[in-house]
């Protein structure tokens, strides 16, 4: 892949110049099929300009229809057509052939619009010659549904065609019966006007209705077509392929997550590498980077790629590391500063030194203060204990403080996760449970991740800051190399530097800080003067980042529903 982009690079002006014509020529059918979508909208909606009266007879589609509701509906199905050109989808491909095919009848045989008819062959013959542009899928069990739509909906317009050439039968010239039906049938096949016939039966209400039917079917049809490629299900080799590459080569604070049960991984059996992403619609969101050796990593990378074209999917990667922006940048991705990971090294670790004097203060007085610890370095246990519902009322009291429960790559309290991880509780001098933090293997380099960080409303001052101290002497008893206390979200932003989009990152994090203190959270690390590590979001285009930003909210925040009570919670910064 990178030689191609090499030879791109390097190709002569006249190459590339030819290629941005291909490029552009490409898009026409979508873009002329779209401005009928949008003509019959403004049909629907009454809102006559006299600007456009030319646009029907100089379109490929006719979308001059005088009744609202079937320009409705004729608008929302070209404009879904449209869209489904644009992304590539196969299947739009063949609605636009059959739809620009009936449009060419229509317009020579009944509008006698010799300019539009020139369009719509022109339009086929773009498709037909770019063909292998159109390689989307339509997920499976998406096109078995587009696909009874489109059954019932094409069922629905032959009857109503037969009804209405059967009725006007009485009201024109037998010899003309058969060409009024052909007529019908492909004005409607063209998303036209169903014309006279519709006028007659019961006043055109019955056969309205029959009309207007079929074609909801089969705009629903289209709709649901639109639909991304589903995720392929994992079998269980491939999970134990996926198990084991992360065995021999997976590092880092995201890894728990990427083997976390809300993560999907992709990972093909011939190569020696492995991805885990998260999907919100059609935003595929990549954690971290690729797991493996080099060479197999970037390998998986372009095969994950190729997939999300094939699929309809919109790649990005979160928290990507300095060292993995350079492939991500080499295949056209553009990356924003979107945090920075604090990580302490366990073997110089200690309390002494003017650059943790905080720390060491708030330690003290909570020491003072009759502050007591426990550390357990192999877990729990799988054995329930009284400890265990003192843990989860201190879980409970942190979530009744506002914080709404957040996935992806933030964990939630389970007791089966501190059954054989380390856990460092805080007590009070009345022996009250009020504090703990969990941590987690971040894999063969050897480290640790704080995980859970949780302590009781009202608790003594400096409960998790002591918790993090006993850890980190634990973890480094047992040989452990580092701890990371995990990701300063939009630390080192500025509103005053960076590019426009970090900027207005940052003016965000100030604005919600009443709600979700960044800039606390970020404070409270700095405490422990760690080693700061930036991370990045890498989008494949610039205009996908406003959906990747909502579908990262709504993946860490458990949907539509999610989100909606997180933003009722919110409360901007004064």
């Amino acid at each position: 892949m990178r030689a191609a982009q090499t030879s791109t690079a390097h190709a002569p002006a006249s190459v590339l110049a030819l290629r941005s014509l291909r490029e552009v020529v490409s898009i026409i059918p979508a873009a002329l099929i779209g401005v009928a979508g949008l003509v019959a909208a403004m049909d629907s909606s009454t809102l006559h300009l006299g600007l456009l009266q030319p646009l029907p007879s100089l379109l490929p589609i006719d979308p001059d229809i005088s009744e609202p509701a079937t320009a409705a509906i004729a608008a929302i199905g070209l404009l879904g057509l449209s869209i489904g050109l644009a992304r590539g989808k196969r299947v739009a491909w063949w609605l636009a052939m059959a739809t620009l095919a009936a449009a060419l009848l229509a317009q020579v045989e009944l509008l006698k619009h010799v300019s539009a008819a020139v369009l719509a062959a022109a339009c086929l013959s773009l498709l037909i010659v770019d063909r292998r542009r159109y390689r989307v899928e339509t997920g499976p069990r998406s096109r078995w549904v587009a696909f009874v739509l489109w059954g019932f909906g094409a069922m629905l317009a032959i009857a109503a065609v037969g009804v209405a050439v059967g009725h006007a039968a009485s009201l024109v010239r037998p010899a003309r019966d058969t060409d009024l039906g052909e007529d019908a049938l492909v004005s409607w096949l063209a998303f036209g006007d169903p014309g006279v016939a519709v006028q007659h039966l019961f006043n055109g209400g019955l056969l309205l209705a029959a009309t207007v039917t079929a074609r909801v079917a089969v705009v629903m049809g289209m709709l649901v077509a639109l639909a991304p490629g589903e995720a392929p299900t994992s079998t269980s080799d491939e999970e134990r392929h996926a198990a084991a590459i992360a065995r021999r080569y997976g590092q880092g604070t995201l890894l728990p997550f990427q083997l976390g049960p809300e993560a999907l991984r992709f990972s093909p059996e011939d190569r020696d590498g492995l991805l885990a992403y998260g999907r919100d619609g059609r935003l595929a969101i990549v954690l971290g980077d690729p797991i493996g050796p080099v060479t197999e990593a970037t390998s998986v990378l372009d095969e994950f790629l190729d997939t999300c074209r094939r699929c309809d999917w919109v790649p990005a990667v979160y928290q990507a590391s300095a060292a993995g922006l350079d492939p991500l940048r080499a295949r056209g991705f553009v990356a924003y500063h979107i945090g920075l990971e604090a990580m302490l090294d366990l073997g110089s670790f200690d309390l002494g030194g003017p650059r943790r004097a905080n720390l060491r203060h708030t330690v003290t007085r909570a020491q003072r203060g009759g502050l007591r610890f426990e550390w357990f370095p192999t877990g729990l246990g799988h054995e329930p204990r009284p400890l265990d519902v003192e843990l989860l009322e201190v879980d409970r009291a942190w979530q009744l403080d506002g914080r709404p429960p957040l996935g992806f790559t933030v964990n939630r309290y389970r007791r089966s996760d501190l059954a054989d991880n380390p856990v460092a509780l805080a007590r009070s001098a009345d022996g009250r449970l009020i504090a703990f933090t969990t941590f987690r293997a971040t894999g063969c380099d050897g480290g640790w991740v704080l995980d859970l960080m949780r302590r009781s409303p009202g608790g003594v001052p400096g409960a998790i800051e002591a918790c993090l101290v006993s850890a980190a002497t634990g973890l480094r008893e047992r040989g452990a190399a580092s701890l990371s206390l995990g990701l300063a979200p939009l630390a080192g932003l500025d509103p005053r530097h960076g590019s426009p989009v970090e900027r207005g990152l940052a003016l965000g994090a100030r604005m919600i800080r009443s709600g979700y203190d960044v800039s606390g959270l970020a404070f409270f690390k700095a405490k422990f003067d760690p080693r700061w590590e930036p991370r990045y979001l890498a989008v494949a285009r610039r205009r996908h980042l406003p959906g990747v930003l909502l579908a990262l909210l709504r993946l860490h925040l458990g949907g539509s529903a999610g989100l909606l009570r997180a933003g009722l919670r919110l409360r901007p910064a004064g």
